[in-house]
């Protein structure tokens, strides 16, 4: 099927699914310590994370199989990213902690993507382009984090100057 072109998945379909799976474990990792940023979020926070989340896989899926427009993809990316960051500041997280769990994140988006590339013998080139695509995808995300971060703080120091 692979030699043919016929795979029962395409590329961004098997990242989507294998990223999803390393999440969830090493989501399960971040609840076994004590004092990381996964324990100062509530119930809802978290709901809302993992739905950020699932809708962010599955946007480097339909980035990587060009699905969709991408120029689309990257606005919504970078409104992601703004969502992502108001419910770390909700749930008090610091910028360096809410950039800390998204690198962990993205680092899986990351892994993902190379081991995709090794197990479908993609030419270096392919796979590369494809790990640059998921790059640009990830800095629009972690760009709307640190705007809300920003805009949290711009609206903090109205506040205390109003």
């Amino acid at each position: 099927e692979m030699v043919a072109g016929e795979s029962k998945h395409s590329s961004g379909e098997e990242i989507e699914r294998l990223a999803a799976a390393r999440i969830r474990r090493q989501l399960h990792r971040a609840r076994q310590q004590e004092n990381g940023w996964y324990g100062s979020l509530s119930d809802e926070n978290r709901q809302q994370l993992r739905d950020l989340g699932r809708r962010l896989i599955e946007m480097v899926g339909e980035y990587l199989d060009k699905r969709s427009r991408r120029t689309g993809l990257l606005d919504e990316a970078l409104d992601v990213g703004g969502s992502y960051g108001r419910i770390l500041i909700e749930a008090g997280l610091p910028l360096p902690s809410a950039i800390g769990a998204y690198i962990g994140f993205r680092k899986t988006i990351d892994e993902t993507t190379r081991q995709n590339a090794v197990r479908e013998s993609q030419p270096m080139e392919e796979a590369l382009e494809a790990y640059g695509q998921v790059h640009i995808l990830g800095d629009q995300v972690l760009l709307g984090i640190s705007a809300a971060y920003q805009a949290s703080v711009s609206n903090s120091s109205l506040e205390r100057s109003g």
